[in-house]
């Protein structure tokens, strides 16, 4: 992509591997809370932040045994469960020593800082924006709006790189062009590649773009 001065990312499936460390910790929760896990909402439990999903899943009269089981089964004391995502290191240190800034927008709340910690990636990240730090999560725009501000970098120079319909709808609200991963492209994305190896593979060639209004999977 010509141009491109900024790349931000989103963190759980995209940049680290963390779908079953998520659901187990949710499903001891449930299982703290005398409920049933919701399997046939498992999604949800990757996308949400966890204000999102407490109002979502639980009532008045579990508030007392959720704040009992995170407080006793602390969150942060399974963070080296998560691991990069394929290809994540390599592509980090690909747009750093391209002077690309990279920012993380998420939302994973207070442990976000505590992960990129553990994995050795905090010095990477220009701009870090957590759902503990925006008062609107994604979709909403704010995040990337701030992160804009931050990195003093206009939106049709920035890219966003997600795995979720959060993701890129929050980038097109702000402006920013999209990129999706994993298995299946994200509806609005522009890009899509199988694995963060191919953004890398795109980087080296010059981030060829598509014909204009067109969409392209590699």
């Amino acid at each position: 992509m010509a141009g491109l001065e900024a790349v931000v990312f989103d963190l759980d499936g995209t940049l680290v591997d963390s779908r079953q460390h998520i659901l187990n910790y949710n499903r001891d929760l449930f299982a703290a809370v005398n409920l049933p896990f919701p399997e046939n909402e498992a999604e949800a439990f990757l996308t949400l932040d966890r204000v999102a999903l407490e109002r979502r899943f639980f009532g008045q009269v579990d508030r007392p045994d959720v704040v009992e089981f995170r407080r006793r089964a602390r969150y942060l004391d399974r963070l080296g469960e998560i691991v990069p995502a394929p290809g994540a290191d390599e592509l980090l240190r690909d747009l750093t020593y391209r002077d690309v800034a990279l920012a993380i927008l998420t939302n994973r709340g207070h442990s976000t800082r505590p992960l990129l910690d553990l994995l050795g990636w905090r010095g990477y990240f220009r701009a870090i924006v957590a759902a503990d730090d925006d008062p609107e999560p994604k979709p909403a725009p704010d995040g990337m709006i701030s992160i804009l501000r931050e990195l003093d970098v206009s939106a049709d120079c920035a890219m966003m790189v997600g795995d979720s319909i959060l993701d890129i709808r929050a980038a097109a609200a702000a402006g920013v062009r999209s990129c999706s991963v994993g298995g299946q492209p994200v509806p609005g994305s522009e890009i899509h590649f199988q694995s963060l190896s191919g953004v890398s593979d795109w980087l080296a060639r010059g981030a060829p773009g598509p014909e204009p209004g067109q969409p392209f999977a590699l």
